[in-house]
Formats: C-alpha cells, sequence, structure tokens
C-alpha cells in the first residue's frame, strides 16, 4: 500500500452557497453548496520562473526553454482527478498561443474552429493555476503564471466539476473550437486573465455551444466570468455567482451572451464593474 507521510489537510477555494436557488431568493436553503476542494498531494508545477523567456542562451527574449502543456490528453474516457497543476505555458502570457498553451489540454486546434471530437472527459477535484495549499493557492507573479488552466479544443460531453482555478494570465477555462455539450459544475474560478483583461474565467466560444455552466463561483475575473464569444449558443448559466468580475478595461460584464437559446437563471451578480449580462 501506500503510506502518505505529510497529508494535505488544506481546503482551498470558496466553501459558502451560490446563485439564488428556485426560489430566487440568496442565502436560503435551496441554493448550491461549494465545499472547497481537498488540498491534492500531487503538485505539477513548471516552476518558479522555469522557461524564464530569453534565458535558454539561445538567443536574446526566446522562449525555447518554456514548458508550454502541462497535461497533454489526446484521447477519449481521460480522467484527471485530485492533483495540483500550475505554471505551465510561455512565460510571458501576453505573447503566448491561447489556443495550445497551459496546465492541462485536451484536444488540439486543427484550424478553421475545429479540434478532433474526444468524448468522456472528466476533470474534477483538482486545483489549477496555484499551489495546493490555502497559503499556496494565491498569485504566482509575473513569469510564473499559467497561460490557460484548461485547454479544451474540440472535445465533446467534458464535465469540470469541483475544481480551484485560479491565477491564470488568459483563461481559466477555454472550452473552443466546436467543444459541445461541457459542463462546468461546482467550480471555484476566480483571478484569471491577470495578463489579458479581455479574456474570461470561463469561456465557451469558437462554434462550441450547448453547455452547463451551473454552480459555480465566480470572482474576480479580469473580463467576464463567463464569456460566450462565438458560441453557437443553447448554453445554460444558472445558479452561479458572480462577484466583482470585469475587473479590467476591456471586457466589464459579469456575463457576455453569443448565439441563440441560451439560458441565464437563478445567477446572483454583484459588484460588477460594468453589466451583469446584457443581450
Amino acid at each position: 500500500g501506500t503510506t502518505i507521510i505529510t497529508p494535505n489537510t488544506s481546503i482551498v477555494g470558496y466553501v459558502g452557497q451560490v446563485g439564488l436557488g428556485a426560489d430566487a431568493i440568496a442565502g436560503t436553503a435551496d441554493d448550491p453548496t461549494l465545499s472547497g476542494v481537498q488540498g491534492p498531494q500531487l503538485e505539477i508545477a513548471a516552476g518558479p520562473s522555469v522557461g524564464l523567456d530569453g534565458t535558454s542562451g539561445v538567443s536574446p527574449g526566446d522562449t525555447l526553454d518554456d514548458v508550454l502543456i502541462g497535461l497533454d490528453i489526446q484521447a477519449n474516457n481521460a480522467t484527471i482527478r485530485r492533483i495540483d497543476i500550475h505554471g505551465f505555458g510561455r512565460d510571458d502570457t501576453t505573447n503566448a498561443d491561447l489556443y495550445a498553451e497551459g496546465d492541462i489540454r485536451i484536444g488540439e486546434d486543427l484550424g478553421g474552429d475545429a479540434g478532433p471530437d474526444f468524448t468522456g472527459t472528466l476533470i474534477e477535484y483538482n486545483v489549477i493555476g496555484a499551489g495546493p495549499t490555502v497559503s499556496t493557492f494565491v498569485d504566482p507573479g509575473v513569469n510564473n503564471r499559467s497561460v490557460d488552466g484548461i485547454l479544451a479544443a474540440g472535445p465533446d460531453g467534458g464535465i469540470i466539476q469541483y475544481n480551484a482555478i485560479g491565477f491564470t494570465g488568459r483563461m481559466g477555462a477555454f472550452i473552443t473550437n466546436g467543444a459541445d455539450g461541457w459542463m462546468v459544475t461546482g467550480n471555484d474560478v476566480r483571478f484569471n486573465a491577470l495578463e489579458h483583461d479581455d479574456q474570461d474565467g470561463v469561456a465557451i466560444g469558437n462554434l462550441s455551444g450547448g453547455g452547463i455552466v451551473t454552480g459555480n463561483y465566480f470572482y474576480q475575473n479580469l473580463a467576464q466570468g463567463v464569456d460566450l464569444y462565438r458560441s453557437t449558443g443553447g448554453n445554460t448559466i444558472q445558479n452561479n455567482t458572480f462577484e466583482q468580475n470585469g475587473q479590467g478595461t476591456s471586457e466589464t460584464n459579469a456575463v457576455r451572451l453569443f448565439g441563440t437559446d441560451n439560458n441565464v437563471s437563478y445567477n446572483l451578480i454583484r459588484d460588477t464593474n460594468g453589466a451583469g449580462a446584457p443581450a
């Protein structure tokens, strides 16, 4: 068997109620409740300033020493559970490839808003974008931030649940390139897009649609908590709390809608710099 010598007893991320529940009143018994994430035992990190641009000695400003992807999933029925992962992608995230770099990649950008149609992805109970304890799940700072926390380019029907996702340079979770039917539920999504304030906590876009985003806590993402830019529609955004999103200057709403037949209901939206969820 395996003996854990130094167990991680931290509970990482938001603990408390989210959304409004069926009675449309905050703070009552029918509201979803988040319990945080049990701190993972396994930490996978690019390391402090590992791959710092321009330090390989090959040429000034080069990126040859960057570690661009932490976990790269190119298969059906993959599960990623109870790990901590952070710091992957180009260190200067403002110059990174949003469609190819980050902590966890499923599928790949094949051009023309297309990607492979893998299915059965499950990402749960992870800490993504920073360290695995209460004291280390904080902004790692310039040159140490992840590009994307999760990048799903093409696969359908995946589940992202009960994770803490934060402090990325670009996207917290980017569901793109015709990736349909993803469920994003029970996550704490905070302080994402720190180096690119037109990007988001969770984005479902570029011909992706049919997503379900429910029971999450979105806190101080620099652009939208949820962005449906160029989505085909049919998304449900329900029973989430959006608090102090739109912290940048480019995109200041809690939610941005694209496509048709989207359902936005029973969300608690407060202290947003811009609007809540303009049509």
